[in-house]
């Protein structure tokens, strides 16, 4: 499961949508923004991801729009799930 993962990401590179992320990655709950959101692994919820996003001029979703892009993507980090 952390190789997949591992693979997974780094399939995420800057100019990539976040409908590219999210074939591989969730939103892991909490507060997320159009410009920045952590993201789960959808085969481990304690695999963790945050990135950064240049939303798409799309001004009537606030919660963001698949064809935002990836400016930046953290490491992969553990953590337990977010709980809403």
């Amino acid at each position: 499961m952390v190789q997949r993962a591992l693979e997974a990401y780094r399939a995420i590179k800057p100019g990539i949508t976040r409908k590219d992320v999210e074939k591989d990655f969730k939103y892991d709950g909490g507060l997320n923004f159009r410009d920045h959101g952590r993201y789960t692994y959808r085969g481990c919820n304690y695999i963790k991801l945050e990135v950064t996003f240049e939303p798409a001029p799309d001004p009537g979703n606030i919660f963001g729009s698949p064809d935002d892009t990836v400016i930046t993507a953290s490491k992969l980090f553990i953590d337990y799930p977010t709980m809403d």
